[in-house]
């Protein structure tokens, strides 16, 4: 997952050059690989649903979670 994490990077450095979004999606998907370490085409909804209530039970707020979830989808 770390190569495909490293070309979303590229990507989205190129999309939103002048932001933070690179940084918040990257650091997104990292924290999602940590706890799904699975390649990208294998992730299942299971995995999505895992990763939700790991948030929720850090206490992060939805919208950050809702964040993290949009960087995972693209």
């Amino acid at each position: 997952m770390k190569e495909a994490i490293t070309q979303f990077e590229k990507y989205i450095k190129t999309r939103y050059p002048d932001s933070s979004t690179t940084k918040h999606y990257t650091h997104d998907l990292r924290l999602f690989s940590q706890l799904v370490e699975k390649p990208p085409r294998a992730v299942e909804r299971e995995d999505i649903d895992r990763f939700v209530e790991d948030q929720l039970e850090r206490g992060l707020a939805a919208t950050t979670i809702n964040r993290r979830l949009v960087a995972v989808s693209e």
